[in-house]
C-alpha cells in the first residue's frame, strides 16, 4: 500500500499497474497459470521461458519435484511474449537431432530452450518445447506417453465426497495409483477411458493431498498381490 500511495486496498481496478516490493528488476504482467495433469516445474519453465530462480522466488517453491493439479502459479508476462505451445516427446532409441528434425528446429535450437546442456542430454519420455509446429499432437499435454488425458471434473475434492478420476490411456495400458493414502481401482467405461472412484475422508484436513498415477507392468497385471509402490 505505501509503495503504490494506496489508502483503501478494497479500491483497486482490474489492470492496474502496481509496484511489488521485493520484486525490484521484474517487470511485466502477473498471470495465474493452473496446474494441470502432466505438467511439472520443468515444463512449466520450458513453455513460459521464464528463469527458474524467479519462478521458485515469485511462487516461495521449496520443493519443484511435487506439483499439485488445481494450484496456481504466478507467471510475470511480457506484453509482446508469447509462451511456447508446440511440444515434442523424445521417443526410446530417438536422437535429440532426430527429434529436432522432427519438430521443424535444429538440436541447439532445441537444447537452449529447454535448459539441455547439449545434444548428449535427450531422456526417453522427456517433453520438450519447440518454436515450430510440433510433432506429438495425440498427446497435447505433459502426460506420459502411456496416457491421452487424465481429469478430476469435481475438482476441488470435498471432504466426504467421492472423487471420480477419469484416464483415458493408450491401447493395452493397465493403471493404478493413489490418491492420499487410499489406492485407485481402474475399470473400463465403455469409450476407451477408465474410470476409479474413491471417497475423501470427512475428517481430513483442508489442503492439497498426494496424487498418483502410474502404469502397471506385466508383472504386476498378472500377479494382482503385487505391490507397485
Amino acid at each position: 500500500m505505501v509503495a503504490n500511495g494506496i489508502s483503501n486496498p478494497d479500491l483497486i481496478s482490474e489492470g492496474a499497474r502496481l509496484v511489488i516490493p521485493g520484486l525490484e528488476g521484474v517487470t511485466g504482467i502477473l498471470d495465474t497459470e493452473i496446474v494441470n495433469f502432466g505438467d511439472s516445474f520443468r515444463s512449466l519453465v520450458r513453455r513460459t521461458q521464464i528463469e527458474v530462480d524467479l519462478l521458485q522466488r515469485l511462487n516461495h517453491v521449496v520443493s519443484p519435484t511435487e506439483f499439485y493439479v488445481g494450484a496456481g502459479m504466478t507467471i510475470p508476462k511480457q506484453e509482446d511474449q508469447a509462451y511456447l505451445t508446440h511440444r515434442v516427446t523424445t521417443a526410446p532409441g530417438q536422437s535429440l537431432l532426430e527429434l529436432a528434425l522432427t519438430g521443424g528446429t535444429d538440436t541447439w535450437i532445441l537444447a537452449s530452450l529447454n535448459g539441455l546442456a547439449g545434444s548428449w542430454d535427450g531422456l526417453p519420455g522427456d517433453s520438450l518445447y519447440t518454436a515450430g509446429p510440433g510433432s506429438d499432437e495425440q498427446l497435447p499435454t505433459g502426460l506420459p506417453p502411456a496416457f491421452r488425458s487424465a481429469e478430476i471434473p469435481s475438482l476441488p475434492l470435498q471432504q466426504g465426497s467421492t472423487a471420480e478420476i477419469l484416464v483415458f490411456p493408450v491401447d493395452g495400458v493397465s493403471l493404478a495409483g493413489m490418491l492420499g493414502d487410499y489406492p485407485l481401482h481402474f475399470f473400463p467405461v465403455g469409450d476407451g477411458r477408465m474410470v476409479a472412484l474413491q471417497g475423501i475422508h470427512a475428517m481430513l484436513e483442508p489442503g492439497s493431498i498426494p496424487f498418483s498415477l502410474m502404469r502397471l507392468s506385466q508383472t504386476e497385471r498378472s500377479n494382482p498381490s503385487s505391490s507397485c509402490w
